[in-house]
């Protein structure tokens, strides 16, 4: 089942950052495909690849999820986003943001 992650909270014409870190449980680097539902509102500022994620054996990575409003309120602004590799399955966040007037 899909992680619940905190609300997240941006003002309009501004973004949101979460921390989460992702785990290799295995004892060999692994390649985690990135998918994301929603990709007009989330996103992932990943420096190694725009869709993969590489984790060295029995290794852990810090990844930022990114929440970019549109409108204020919930909205549209719901979505999952899923780490994929074959041999060890999926880790889902399910993401959730408010956007915020601007100050």
């Amino acid at each position: 089942l899909p992680i619940q992650l905190d609300l997240f909270e941006a003002e309009i014409g501004k973004y949101g950052i979460k921390t989460i870190k992702l785990k290799n449980p295995l004892n060999e680097r692994l390649d985690f495909r990135i998918l994301i539902s929603n990709t007009d509102h989330f996103g992932v500022e990943n420096k190694q690849n725009n869709d993969i994620v590489q984790i060295e054996a029995s290794g852990s990575v810090d990844l930022n999820l990114k929440f970019i409003p549109s409108t204020i309120g919930l909205g549209d602004h719901v979505g999952l986003i899923s780490f994929h590799n074959d041999r060890v399955g999926n880790f889902s966040y399910e993401l959730k943001g408010i956007g915020l007037e601007p100050d």
